[in-house]
């Protein structure tokens, strides 16, 4: 090598430049949930995602069920027993559970989860979002049924409210949790049998001690509880919606 020789070393800043460069390419800046939602429904459409035909049919069959269901066992009668709460409280996630059930099984018969997964999103991340779509159908369902329990028995309708909420998102954080690991009908079959008989168990041997603290816990505790519950529902919809899908049995 000549002594004159020149070697012409990058600069302090361009390296760090040429760092910043490779890191944004090699770890490209991770998407947003709603930014992958869109991506979803840019490549499936609302026909996978949200309910199709036959589940809003079954939607309508499932509320007209639960209104009469709870017209049947709370009648015109404002005195709210330990056992009309804890069945209240059972049953306020039931058109969640009916949704899931019903869509678990339609989506195995139609082989459409199939189709769902030739996609570049996972059938765990078509779950999320759909639990996330049917999460907002149950709530718009109790909230007028705590309405029409409140204005039929001149009840709290907040209580009621947040009573109903406390069971929709317990039973569905529990659901997400629970199908993180895949054979999705087979575990909600399950979970869903072990809410009722849980839940069947409490209905017989709640009592008067039950419906006080029930009745008489204050909102704001009730409150702090969805919120809670909400959080967790929210947080195990993400850890659903990133769940790899390999390994993964459905049926």
């Amino acid at each position: 090598m000549k002594e004159h020789d020149f070697i012409p070393y990058p600069t302090d800043e361009e390296i760090k430049n040429q760092i910043t460069l490779i890191v944004e390419k090699g770890l490209p800046k991770q998407k947003s949930f709603f930014s992958e939602i869109k991506g979803l429904y840019k490549q499936m459409g609302w026909r996978y995602m949200f309910p199709n035909q036959n589940e809003w049919i079954f939607t309508v069959i499932a509320i007209v069920a639960l209104f009469l269901l709870v017209g049947f066992t709370f009648g015109s009668e404002g005195d709210f027993t330990a056992t009309r709460i804890a069945i209240f409280f059972m049953i306020s996630p039931f058109v969640f559970m009916s949704l899931s059930l019903f869509s678990f099984y339609d989506k195995r018969e139609a082989h459409t989860f199939e189709l769902e997964m030739t996609t570049k999103f996972t059938v765990f991340q078509v779950i999320g979002v759909r639990m996330l779509a049917f999460s907002s159908m149950a709530i718009l369902c109790n909230t007028s049924l705590a309405l029409w329990l409140a204005y039929m028995n001149e009840l709290a309708f907040m209580r009621l409210w947040l009573l109903s909420l406390t069971g929709l998102f317990l039973f569905a954080t529990g659901l997400l949790v629970l199908l993180h690991t895949g054979q999705v009908l087979p575990k909600v079959i399950g979970y869903v049998s072990g809410w009722v008989v849980v839940n069947s168990g409490l209905v017989w041997l709640a009592d008067e001690a039950y419906v006080q603290v029930v009745l008489t816990l204050p909102t704001v505790i009730y409150g702090g509880l969805v919120v809670i519950l909400i959080v967790l529902f929210w947080l195990a919809l993400k850890r659903m919606y990133l769940r790899k899908q390999e390994g993964v049995l459905l049926c």
